[in-house]
């Protein structure tokens, strides 16, 4: 071979492995901070909607509002209506019509949502999330989970708290067997028996061990909460991964703010003087225990070196909880609902993202984004492979300040979560720009919204814009039906 091809091929050769290094030197480490029922109206962060005066302005977020000022807020932000959905969703890109889990899981096989009188119960992925070859009979089997692929980029990959994927028995119970190299408290059960060391963080009670958090032996009987130790855990697994000189993902998916509702000691204090019912009280001490967790994982990236390097979200799984009080509340105004509901209470969610670089510091992204959107953003930030036909997109242009196309999302949730309040029943919706039109499957009416004028969805438009209604009801029913999944059944 001439000595000329021979000097070409050897800088070929160097030039590609240079960027291949300079790729890796580059990627970012990840944080998905993500907390449970957060509404969001819980922070003291302005999300870009006026809040109801009065409602919920006794919050103390100082750590979220560091975030928010170091990164951008997005005041459009979804999630789905409850938790194990958005979790699924969260690792795969695939909103619930695609991955068919669509409601909460525990047991394998079995349908733990309400009843309804005139619907019989949907045939849904009740078994969660799940590896190839898992075996469990109505799961959703993926080897392009968002762990799954960091690894393969040479990412350590770590789960710490609430996993909630997969139902009992089955091999997606463990977030290990989805990808995530080490997992910390992460099982079936979507809540905790009890947020408090001192109750060992269980109920106590023969027969209720499935909801007992696993992992943390070593603070039973100490007074800390269960947000603190997993805290802890997770400091300790970023000096690990810095140590190794290792990118990570860091998954901590905090049980808080989720029943059962138990005060945190150390802000107890700054509640007492609240006017707010006790219940109120001991809440608003869960949202500061939360942020104070969030305050503790960017102070130890700060100390590690590693915060100019690392990705940081801060997101809830679904609209905030709206009966922490006797009866329903409006907990989300000027957002209607709240968590089980096809309403923006129920789906919208706080999302702040940190991205030194990428992220305009102190902006305000008012583009539609969700949950499924994390996934491709990940998997890109970090040089892998990013499957395609996913319903999530790469975030890093809005985030940069681009302007973002129209775009959709579908909700496809025909079970009864089981509390109590507008739009808790079954139903699928779809974001189309800026219209949101609601099918609700019994009594099958249509509503239809422009959420951007509207976001309290206080004016039905379907009345106004029959045609109009009646064309993107029938496109949602049909990207649904296009999915694989199939719609209630009249009894």
């Amino acid at each position: 071979m001439p000595r000329r091809i021979l000097a070409a091929l050897a800088l070929a050769v160097v030039l590609a492995l240079t960027a291949a290094f300079a790729r890796g030197a580059a990627r970012p480490n990840l944080v998905v901070f993500m907390t449970d029922d957060q509404g969001w109206n819980d922070t003291s962060v302005d999300l870009g909607l006026p809040k109801a005066p009065g409602l919920n302005d006794h919050y103390r977020t100082p750590a979220l509002e560091r975030l928010a000022r170091e990164g951008a807020r997005f005041s459009q932000a979804y999630a789905t209506p409850v938790c194990t959905p958005s979790r699924v969703s969260l690792l795969t890109g695939l909103g619930p019509a695609r991955h068919g889990v669509t409601n909460w899981t525990l047991h394998p096989g079995k349908d733990l949502g309400v009843r309804t009188k005139t619907l019989a119960l949907p045939d849904w992925n009740c078994d969660g999330l799940q590896p190839p070859g898992s075996g469990a009979k109505r799961g959703f089997e993926s080897a392009d989970t968002l762990p799954f692929l960091l690894r393969a980029a040479g990412y350590r990959t770590i789960h710490i708290g609430k996993a909630h994927l997969g139902a009992t028995d089955t091999p997606g119970e463990d977030p290990r067997r989805l990808g995530f190299d080490v997992n910390i408290a992460g099982g079936a059960a979507g809540q905790p028996g009890s947020h408090l060391g001192t109750r060992n963080f269980s109920q106590g009670k023969a027969g209720r061990t499935l909801w007992d958090v696993r992992d943390l032996d070593d603070y039973h009987g100490k007074d800390v909460t269960v947000t603190q130790a997993l805290t802890d855990k997770a400091i300790a697994e970023i000096e690990r991964a810095k140590a190794d000189g290792k990118p990570f993902l860091l998954h901590l998916a905090h049980f808080a703010v989720h029943a059962p509702i138990e005060p945190a000691k150390d802000f107890a204090a700054d509640v007492a003087g609240l006017p707010l019912p006790p219940r109120e009280r001991d809440y608003a001490t869960m949202v500061a225990d939360v942020d104070k967790s969030l305050g503790r994982i960017l102070e130890a990236l700060d100390r590690l070196g590693l915060a100019g390097n690392t990705v940081v979200v801060f997101l809830s799984d679904n609209g905030g909880h709206t009966q922490r009080v006797d009866g329903y509340q409006p907990r989300n105004a000027p957002l209607r609902s709240g968590k089980g509901s096809a309403y923006e209470g129920g789906l919208r969610t706080p999302m702040v993202i940190r991205w030194p670089g990428v992220a305009r510091p102190g902006s305000l992204v008012k583009c539609v984004a969700g949950i499924v959107d994390l996934m491709p953003t990940f998997v890109a930030a970090a040089g892998g492979r990013v499957p395609e036909h996913l319903d999530g997109l790469d975030l890093a242009p809005l985030l940069r300040g681009e302007s973002g196309a129209q775009r959709r999302l579908v909700w496809h949730y025909p079970h009864v979560w089981g509390g109590k309040g507008p739009g808790i029943e079954p139903f699928a919706a779809m974001r189309s720009g800026d219209l949101k039109v609601i099918h609700f499957f019994e009594g099958g009416r249509t509503e239809l919204y422009d959420v951007a004028a509207d976001p309290g969805e206080t004016r039905d438009l379907a009345g106004a814009r029959p045609e109009e209604a009646i064309r993107l009801r029938d496109e949602l029913l049909r990207a649904i039906r296009e999915s694989g999944r199939e719609l209630p059944r009249p009894l």
